[in-house]
């Protein structure tokens, strides 16, 4: 096994421990009927930034992480999810006014 492979094992291991840790901090939310409205401003906004790749790791699978990781802490329904392309894409708009 390669440096590389070694080093994405690692990433991968503390990437999958922060996104537990996120999951199990605070209470659990109740559980909403189907039909109720969804409430963004009660939920604190987190900003997931691209995952940058180091030597030896390819850029396509720092994107499938980071995205990975989009997907998982949205699930939680804790936060209000926005990922950097979100970001970039609002603050694009902002300078276009």
């Amino acid at each position: 096994m390669g440096i590389a492979e070694q080093k994405l094992i690692v990433f991968v291991t503390v990437l999958s421990a922060a996104v537990a840790f996120c999951a199990s901090a605070g209470a659990e939310e109740p559980v909403k009927p189907a039909g109720s409205p969804k409430k963004t401003a009660d939920k604190p906004t987190l900003i997931v930034f691209d995952l940058v790749p180091e030597r030896g790791i390819d850029r396509g699978l720092s994107n499938l992480l980071t995205e990975l990781v989009i997907d998982r802490v949205s699930r939680m329904r804790r936060y209000s999810v926005i990922g950097q392309k979100d970001l970039d894409k609002m603050l694009s708009w902002e300078q276009n006014k």
